[in-house]
């Protein structure tokens, strides 16, 4: 899972991906199934952020990228740098 999970309230930045936890009953790739309590804990945590000031844009993730898949990392990367001045 995730490396880090991020308190929006704290952060005060704009939250660009959540964590989607896998269903409680789909058995997955390793046949590990989430509870329902670990699904209803960890389920639409925030897990990357974007913070735009006057004088900078910064993006953190708290995963490795390497947990995307290769098309979802260009499209992000392309996205980011489209967004820098």
């Amino acid at each position: 899972g995730p490396v880090a999970y991020f308190d929006e309230e704290v952060c005060e930045a704009e939250v660009i991906y959540r964590y989607g936890c896998k269903d409680v009953d789909d058995p997955g790739q390793y046949l590990i199934n989430p509870t329902q309590e670990q699904y209803d804990l960890y389920n639409g945590l925030s897990v990357a952020l974007k913070k735009v000031t006057e004088d900078n844009s910064c993006y953190i993730f708290g995963f490795p990228l390497a947990y995307m898949e290769a098309d979802q990392v260009k499209t992000m990367m392309t996205q980011i740098l489209n967004e820098i001045p």
